[in-house]
């Protein structure tokens, strides 16, 4: 393996060597200073291509002589060296044939540019679609030994749990609602009061503070969506979830140590700057003239906000709020650390449950064998999540976009 990685290196330097004299240099030469940027990017994806061409043809031949010959180790490297020596060759000839005028490629730099600068978001979109397929297909088979309907239906959440019935063992308990129940739960809370910290403080921002502090707090704010998640775990673990069990005892409740309350509480603190930053953004885009045309009808500060503001707003802030409930949903450590991987159906925020994020954490931990229903679980668990959240994202663009169209 180590000598044909040396042979391919080999043979693209000597290929573009060969190319860049062949073809290249005098255009590149001649040609302005900003544009051979372009047209050595050119040449070295056409000479790229070649040489790979060749190297995949080389490994082919390298098989079928393998299987049907026993080559000594001295022969085999002459081999390789006549294959280089022609591989060169035929790549001089080809660049030969191409050559091209600095005039017709200066004409197509900005086609070559376009094809350049889409190969990330190419590359972006196929990652996309492997991991979709890997999920569709480990779901695929962990249905092939599992019930669909229990999955869906079921509010039982046992995987590790051995089920007999009619004289066999059945791996069961891989009802997905409990989870569902949990994440929902949880983020539902989080937003509960994150949602009106962000949107006010949104407008203290655009309306009240004068552009000096907004210039100031800002910042500071947006300094929590950097802090490590488990960071926030460490707090919600070390100081608010010993809180919470102190003022539970103080009303007469009993609070667990792994509790919905405090995993709920550090995760709408997590939330707020993606919320209060777009929503702030959104009221800032308002136009004066709109401002200005309120108060000249007599309306006060607040009948500003509430009649005119927050209406014309409203797409873009629902769609922060959908943003942050599937940042909610995906969100791991905080859980991981602070919420526990009981799965019940409890409206109790003071006892503890578990998330989809959890469950897919605690099963893959340590070595794991994927060929069981408990392991191939994480599979229809990550799709589920999967599918929530891009249902989600397609509504908040769908908000964001059509608010665009209007304004």
């Amino acid at each position: 393996m180590a000598l044909n990685l040396i042979f391919l290196l080999s043979i693209f330097a000597l290929g573009f060597v060969g190319y860049f004299y062949a073809t290249a240099k005098k255009e590149i030469s001649i040609a302005h200073k900003k544009d051979r940027f372009f047209m050595s990017s050119y040449v070295f994806l056409r000479v790229l291509t070649l040489n790979l061409s060749i190297f995949i043809i080389f490994l082919f031949f390298e098989n079928i002589i393998n299987q049907h010959m026993d080559l000594e180790n001295n022969i085999y490297f002459y081999i390789k060296i006549i294959f280089l020596s022609f591989s060169f060759l035929f790549i001089v000839f080809m660049s030969l044939k191409k050559i091209r005028k600095t005039t017709q490629f200066l004409i197509k730099r900005d086609q070559y540019l376009k094809i350049w600068i889409s190969i990330p978001l190419w590359i972006t979109i196929f990652l996309c679609f492997g991991i979709i397929i890997i999920l569709i297909d480990g779901t695929i088979q962990f249905f092939h030994k599992a019930n669909l309907f229990d999955f869906l239906f079921e509010l039982d959440w046992k995987p590790f749990s051995v089920i007999t019935q009619w004289g066999h063992d059945y791996e069961g308990g891989f009802g997905v609602i409990p989870l569902l129940f949990g994440s929902f739960f949880v983020a539902f809370i989080a937003l509960f009061y994150a949602i009106p910290l962000s949107i006010l403080s949104a407008l203290f921002l655009s309306e009240y503070a004068s552009p000096k502090w907004t210039n100031i707090l800002k910042p500071i704010i947006e300094l929590l969506a950097g802090i490590p998640t488990i960071v926030y775990g460490f707090f919600a673990v070390l100081v608010v979830t010993p809180y919470v069990q102190f003022l539970a005892h103080l009303c007469d409740f009993t609070a667990s140590s792994e509790n919905v309350l405090s995993a709920s509480l550090v995760m709408g603190i997590m939330l707020i700057p993606y919320v209060l930053s777009t929503s702030l953004e959104a009221f800032q885009a308002v136009p004066k003239t709109m401002r200005d045309a309120s108060y000249a009808m007599g309306a006060t500060k607040w009948e500003t906000i509430y009649h005119i503001i927050l209406p014309e707003t409203w797409g873009t802030v629902l769609a922060s709020i959908l943003l942050a409930l599937s940042r909610a949903l995906g969100e791991t450590m905080i859980v991981v650390m602070a919420l526990g991987v009981s799965a019940q159906l409890s409206l109790n925020p003071l006892e503890s449950t578990t998330t989809i994020t959890v469950q897919i954490l605690s099963i893959l931990t340590g070595d794991q064998e994927f060929d069981s229903p408990k392991t191939l679980v994480t599979f229809a668990l990550a799709l589920t999540l999967f599918m929530i959240t891009f249902i989600l994202n397609t509504i908040a663009y769908k908000k964001i976009k059509g608010k665009k169209r209007n304004g």
